[in-house]
Order: C-alpha cells, then structure tokens, then sequence
C-alpha cells in the first residue's frame, strides 16, 4: 500500500525551492533584463518586416494599375482592329452583291436576247 497521507516536509521542501527560484538573481536577471531586450527586439524586427511589406504592397498596387492601363491600352487597340475587320469584311460583301446583281442582269440580259430552242 502507498502511504498517501501528508507529509509536511514535502510541502516545506517545495516552499524552499519556490523560495530559491523567487530569489534567485539568475531569474531577476532574465525577467528584468532579457525578457525586455527579446521583446525590444521582437518588436523591431516585427516593425521592419511590416514596413517591408507595407512597401512590397505598395509596389504591387503600383504594377497592378500599370496593368489595368496597359489592358485598356490593348482593348482600344483590338476594337479598333475589329472595327477596321468589320468595315473591311462589309465593304468585300458589298463587292460581291453588287457584282452579283450584275452578273444577273447581264444573264437576264443574254437570256431575253439569245433565242432557246
């Protein structure tokens, strides 16, 4: 059987070594100097690296905008090539029916003057 009863040299050793740590200069040491010097020095670097990325969105939002003006520079272009097509393609078909109205009436023509057996 274990023996589970209380000791008080148990708790007075636990008081002593949490007495020990509370006084130690090595722990003073730590919590009043390096702890302030790591978080100086996190916050520094923190602040460097959102700086940083502040200027990197920056930049960004500059090479954005120089896209959305080089893509209204090229959709003028390609409309103006497509209306170009467009009036090029309408003038050809208005050749071709105007032609086309010709031929007929030469055939109509040659059809009333030529006489079929």
């Amino acid at each position: 059987m274990t023996d589970d009863t209380y000791h008080p040299d148990d708790h007075d050793a636990r008081a002593h070594r949490l007495e020990s740590a509370v006084d130690s200069t090595q722990a003073k040491f730590i919590a009043r100097v390096i702890v302030p010097v790591l978080l100086a020095g996190l916050l520094g670097v923190s602040g460097f690296v959102g700086a940083r990325l502040l200027r990197q969105l920056d930049s960004q939002g500059d090479d954005i905008a120089q896209v959305k003006s080089d893509v209204r520079v090229l959709s003028t272009r390609f409309d103006e090539v497509t209306l170009r097509n467009v009036e090029s393609n309408t003038a050809r078909i208005g050749l071709v029916e105007k032609n086309d109205v010709e031929q007929d009436r030469r055939l109509d023509a040659l059809e009333r003057t030529v006489k079929t057996p």
